[in-house]
């Protein structure tokens, strides 16, 4: 499922993403948590800290003329390639916007356990998910941007 191509990771993607981040925050924290409380604090924290990782990675598009989209860590709308450890087992998942709805096969929600833990993750980060069938152990093995179409 990996859709990395040779497209340029382009600035405006990230940007166009933190536009829509901005402008959902507020009523996607509604409809998860409407009401104050610690999971509410924790991931308006979740999105303070994406906020900061993607004005970064913004920052650092401009300044480098990339020849693929791969990318440093994880972010929302990307694709990661990742290998389960303890059942020997490669995978791939988009990492789903909280603001996009429309989910397909192979999508993850930042809001699950397995989204939470990988978002923001390195490339070659091990990454220790609990499950009720035991603990998942992933490394992450690629990160590429996701191109629709």
């Amino acid at each position: 499922m990996n859709q990395a191509s040779n497209k340029l990771l382009s600035p405006d993607v990230l940007i166009e993403q933190l536009v829509a981040i901005e402008d959902n925050r507020y009523r996607w924290l509604d409809e998860q948590v409407p009401l104050p409380s610690r999971e509410r604090d924790e991931l308006n924290e979740l999105i303070d800290r994406y906020i900061e990782a993607l004005l970064s990675l913004i920052k650092e598009s401009r300044r480098s003329l990339q020849s693929s989209d791969q990318l440093p860590y994880v972010i929302m709308n990307c694709i990661v390639d990742v290998e389960l450890l303890n059942r020997q087992r490669r995978q791939s998942f988009r990492i789903l916007p909280f603001y996009e709805g429309k989910v397909s096969s192979g999508d993850i929600s930042i809001l699950s356990p397995v989204g939470r833990s990988l978002l923001l993750q390195e490339n070659g980060a091990l990454v220790s998910v609990p499950a009720p069938s035991g603990e998942l152990l992933f490394q992450i093995r690629s990160i590429s941007m996701h191109h629709p179409g």
